[in-house]
C-alpha cells in the first residue's frame, strides 16, 4: 500500500424510497493511471472497468473483513457496520444481456434473521468504460426491521501516483441568482474535508452531483443519481 495521503476516501449516496443509484466513468477506479477522454474507448480502458467491476462489485469474496473494500456500497444496520453484516448473509448473483451491448448484474443479500434484502442492480455497457448501479432495500419480514442508516452508493478509497494532488472538478447548483451553475474547482490537499450537497431535500438546490476528478495519470467521472436528497464527501 502507498503512504496514506495518496489515498482518498469517496462517499455518496441519494434515499429516494430506499434505493439510490450511482454512474462512474472510468478508465480504472482506484488506480494510479486511470485514463478518460472523449471519443471512442481504449482497450486498455475497457480492461480496467471490467476489472474494477469484477473487484468491486462482482466479487464474491467470503472471506471478507470489516476493513475490506468490497462491496463498493455501505450502510449500517442494527447498529453493525455492512461490511461485517454483507460478508456473513447469504449472497445470490445473477446476470443478463440487456439491449444496445449492455450486460446487467444482480446481486442480492438477505438477512435470514431479520427479513431485510439488499439488491444491487449493476449495468455495465460494451462500448465505454462506464459502470452505473442502484441499491433498493426490502423488509421481506412481518415486522420492523432495525435502524438502517448511513445509507452510501459508492463508498469507497482512490489511490493515485506520488506525483501531484487530486483535483475535483464540480458546479454549483440552482442558486436562483448569476452564479447559478458556476463551474467549480479544488485542489484536494492533505486532510481535505469536502462535503456537497443540496438544500431542503431538491436535487440541484445548491449543489450538483456530477464531477471530475483527476489525478496524476488520468481521473474518473462521478454522477450520483439525484430524483431526492444526497450527499458526496471527498475525505483526503
Amino acid at each position: 500500500m502507498r503512504q496514506s495521503r495518496s489515498i482518498l476516501f469517496l462517499t455518496a449516496g441519494v434515499l429516494p424510497k430506499l434505493a439510490w443509484t450511482i454512474a462512474i466513468v472510468l478508465g480504472a477506479a482506484g488506480c494510479p493511471d486511470a485514463s478518460w477522454a472523449a471519443g471512442p474507448s481504449q482497450p486498455e480502458e475497457m480492461q480496467k472497468r471490467d476489472q474494477w467491476l469484477r473487484d468491486r462489485l462482482l466479487s464474491a469474496a467470503p472471506q471478507r473483513t470489516v476493513s475490506s473494500d468490497n462491496p463498493v456500497l455501505s450502510f449500517v444496520y442494527g447498529e453493525q457496520p455492512s461490511a461485517k453484516l454483507l460478508a456473513a448473509w447469504p449472497r445470490k448473483s445473477e446476470s443478463s444481456k440487456l439491449p444496445k451491448d449492455r450486460t446487467q448484474h444482480t446481486l442480492t443479500w438477505t438477512d435470514a434473521r431479520t427479513g431485510l434484502e439488499v439488491r444491487c442492480v449493476a449495468v455495465e455497457y460494451g462500448d465505454f468504460p462506464v459502470v452505473e448501479w442502484t441499491v433498493y432495500f426490502k423488509n421481506t419480514s412481518k415486522g420492523n426491521t432495525p435502524m438502517l442508516a448511513n445509507l452510501q452508493a459508492i463508498d469507497t478509497r482512490i489511490e493515485r501516483a506520488q506525483e501531484g494532488e487530486y483535483l475535483l472538478k464540480y458546479h454549483k447548483g440552482d442558486t436562483c441568482a448569476p452564479d447559478l451553475y458556476q463551474p467549480l474547482e479544488q485542489v484536494l490537499t492533505p486532510k481535505a474535508n469536502l462535503r456537497l450537497a443540496p438544500v431542503g431535500g431538491r436535487g440541484t438546490n445548491g449543489a450538483f452531483p456530477y464531477y471530475n476528478l483527476t489525478m496524476p495519470g488520468g481521473g474518473l467521472i462521478l454522477a450520483v443519481g439525484w430524483p431526492g436528497q444526497w450527499a458526496a464527501t471527498f475525505s483526503y
